[in-house]
């Protein structure tokens, strides 16, 4: 902890030493200039290596004001500008607007709702499927205990893993021997030469448990997100010759159209088996029959509505990249 401490101080030491010596020898329209190319920079850098660590801690900085809790914040600071004599009401009245509404059940469930079309049902398990390669977008499926034996276990998005194990069995059931990639890189925090830094490895253990025989799995170690998933798999679909025929993929039903965009701008076509449209935790709310505990506000919403509105923004920057096709669902309509 000393040493957490003592670099804290020596940074904010040559910051505020650093501040005064361009105060005192630039006037303050250079300085918001420089400020505002900085800025510029920055968000270059993120926006073009969105995966290094710098790129994904400015990623969520710059998109905290997008979102139900980080504008909730910036209006109440807003608000407070003045002193707490002179708060600004309209302000604290829009910030708690935006934090009713955000955290509320009902608009989860719309938004999620939303995401979900043409995905409700499970395309991948009829029986009219030409032969498909099964891939598991698995980053975070699961995570390792801090207990003495570390121990791997599945997160909220592990139900993946088991809709993986089901698809691959009702294939198996039509006389079919699918090929199935595991498409997770490395844990963040974690030293490569940990034996669980990458996750794929751990990924493949829990399947072989679940009845997919090792000679079926392909273990693909460099996905850090979906990008980066699809370019490592595409890769070992042409290494298989594989790459003419469509595969199943498995992930999370709120960004399977990115992650179908995604492979189709690599002429992968699709076919979709989506999971955990709204986490475990949630309680989806029957909108033909709402009652008065669906109209109470709480963090599990917020929580799903902050996912949605930052899928929402990540499908602009895929789009702005170019990483998104057209027609690239098999079985969609």
């Amino acid at each position: 902890m000393f040493p957490i401490i003592t670099t804290i101080l020596l940074w904010v030491l040559i910051v505020g030493v650093l501040w005064y010596v361009l105060t005192q020898l630039v006037s303050k329209k250079a300085l918001a200039t420089i400020g505002a190319v900085l800025l510029l920079l920055v968000i270059i850098l993120a926006f073009f290596n969105p995966n290094d660590g710098f790129g994904e801690t400015w990623w969520r900085l710059l998109s905290l004001p997008l979102k139900p809790l980080g504008l909730g914040i910036v209006l109440l600071g807003f608000a407070l500008r003045q002193g707490l004599k002179k708060v600004s009401g309209e302000l604290v009245a829009v910030a708690f607007l935006v934090l009713f509404i955000g955290s509320s059940p009902i608009l989860a469930t719309l938004l999620s709702r939303q995401a979900a079309m043409n995905f409700t049902q499970n395309m991948a398990t009829e029986q009219r499927l030409p032969p498909a390669t099964i891939v598991v977008l698995a980053r975070g499926t699961t995570k390792i205990s801090r207990l003495p034996q570390r121990e791997v276990q599945l997160t909220e998005q592990g139900d993946r893993l088991l809709a993986t194990a089901n698809i691959y069995g009702q294939e198996v059931f039509f006389g079919k021997q699918p090929l199935v990639i595991i498409s997770a890189g490395r844990r963040p925090g974690i030293p490569l030469e940990d034996s669980n830094a990458i996750e794929a490895n751990d990924v493949r253990v829990i399947l072989r448990r679940l009845g997919i025989p090792e000679s079926q799995l392909v273990v693909e170690t460099q996905g850090l997100d979906v990008r980066t998933s699809a370019e490592a798999v595409t890769k070992i679909l042409k290494e298989r010759n594989l790459q003419n025929q469509p595969i199943i993929l498995t992930t999370s039903g709120l960004e399977m159209r990115r992650a179908i965009g995604t492979f189709a701008e690599l002429n992968i076509q699709s076919i979709p088996n989506p999971t955990d449209f709204i986490p475990g935790n949630i309680k989806p709310v029957n909108l033909n029959n709402i009652v008065v505990e669906d109209l109470v506000p709480n963090v599990e919403s917020l929580l799903l509505t902050s996912r949605l509105v930052d899928e929402y923004l990540i499908q602009i920057y895929y789009f702005l990249r170019g990483w998104q096709g057209i027609n690239s669902c098999f079985t969609c309509n």
